[in-house]
């Protein structure tokens, strides 16, 4: 199946939350939405602006994700330099890293996950030990840029590979780089635990609708390569495949 969310329409959600650890700051749902038991087995997809100054202590989630670190400035754990202008982290499942602390600024970034996870679970709080499971800890942390022009000429396409996945249980992120109406066939995605896309400028066109900068589309294993599709002004998006846990001892709990 493919989920898509048109970051125009998500932003209008736009609502101030509170997380676990006691922080306020604004969040935008984009797919799925914790607590809501429908979204089970689904894919979650949300939009953080922390306030500035604002932390949030180091901590693990059930469920593998990449994080996209798009505006503002601030860390992540011994991390200075996260935006550069755009980073890329990737974190196993029980994974911890943290903490994130904004700066001045703020900082506003995605959360992506093939499934939706029960919550943040922090690691200076007790009994955090009790929910910990094998895991190869695994962490990626890339940047790339956002041109303001497009990069390539019209119908032209450019892979800029800042993860090769180089096996089956190994994440993967791609930067795709397209001029006006260029077309182009994504990896296959069965081969992953599912792709992400972001729009970072110009504009994605699936069936038939455009999606602006900063729109996510979810591509599961089930689905044939993505056909990729730039709109009028070109594109620049982001392509980030899960690890395949099939067959995996490492698999995380509620992972298809």
């Amino acid at each position: 199946m493919i989920y898509a969310s048109n970051s125009e329409q998500a932003l209008a959600g736009r609502f101030l939350s509170k997380s676990g650890s006691g922080n306020e700051h604004y969040r935008t749902d984009f797919l799925g939405r914790k607590g809501d038991p429908r979204v089970k087995g689904k894919p979650q997809a949300y939009m953080l602006d922390m306030h500035a100054d604002e932390v949030l202590p180091p901590h693990f989630h059930v469920i593998d994700q990449f994080q996209v670190f798009f505006r503002g400035s601030g860390t992540l754990g011994r991390n200075s330099d996260v935006v550069h202008p755009v980073g890329i982290h990737y974190a196993d499942h029980h994974t911890g890293y943290g903490p994130i602390t904004a700066g001045r600024e703020g900082f506003s970034y995605f959360t992506l996950r093939p499934e939706t996870d029960p919550g943040a679970v922090y690691l200076h709080k007790e009994g955090y030990r009790d929910k910990l499971e094998p895991s190869r800890k695994r962490h990626h942390l890339v940047h790339t840029r956002i041109n303001a022009e497009p990069a390539v000429s019209h119908g032209g396409v450019a892979a800029e590979s800042l993860i090769a996945k180089s096996a089956n249980d190994d994440a993967g992120i791609i930067v795709l780089r397209m001029g006006a109406d260029g077309r182009t066939r994504a990896p296959d995605p069965s081969a992953s635990g599912g792709q992400y896309y972001l729009v970072l400028s110009g504009s994605l066109i699936h069936e038939d609708k455009a999606y602006p900068p900063l729109s996510v589309i979810f591509v599961d294993t089930s689905e044939p390569s993505f056909e990729v599709q730039a709109g009028e002004q070109g594109l620049e998006a982001l392509v980030m495949e899960f690890p395949n846990w099939d067959g995996q001892a490492s698999k995380p709990t509620g992972v298809r």
